[in-house]
């Protein structure tokens, strides 16, 4: 063990052999304080399951769009147009082709709403793909 410097021990054993107690304002006090803590702990930790619900959603319609992305570059022959739909989980999505002034070449916008947000948020990729 360390050893105590001299006066500092009897500074320890005052505070600690302090046998005249706390009083109920001071306790009521403290029990504020850490209530005060404790509930601002929990909306932190209400926001943070929020916001990363939040991001799954988000992530998802990413997903989801560059889905259909991925489908149009296998297809041989794209046709233009829109195609609006609603997936089974609820998810909008619109497809748009144009072709564009190249030959060969097609303007692509994959639109994708997010049902469970109740301000309407759409993801929207935009690609060019090439077909012969």
């Amino acid at each position: 063990m360390f050893p105590l410097r001299a006066g500092y021990g009897s500074m320890l054993s005052k505070f600690f052999l302090d046998i005249r107690g706390t009083t109920l304002i001071e306790v009521s006090v403290s029990f504020v304080l850490l209530m005060i803590a404790v509930v601002m702990m929990f909306n932190l930790f209400t926001f943070n399951a929020v916001i990363s619900e939040r991001a799954g959603d988000t992530t998802k319609a990413v997903n989801i769009a560059q889905a259909y992305l991925e489908e149009l570059k296998v297809q041989d022959i794209l046709q233009t147009g829109t195609a609006i739909g609603t997936r089974e989980d609820g998810y909008q999505y619109q497809v748009n082709i144009i072709e564009s002034e190249y030959s060969g070449l097609y303007k692509v916008e994959v639109t994708v709403a997010d049902p469970n947000v109740k301000q309407q948020k759409s993801i929207i990729l935009k690609s060019l793909l090439w077909k012969r």
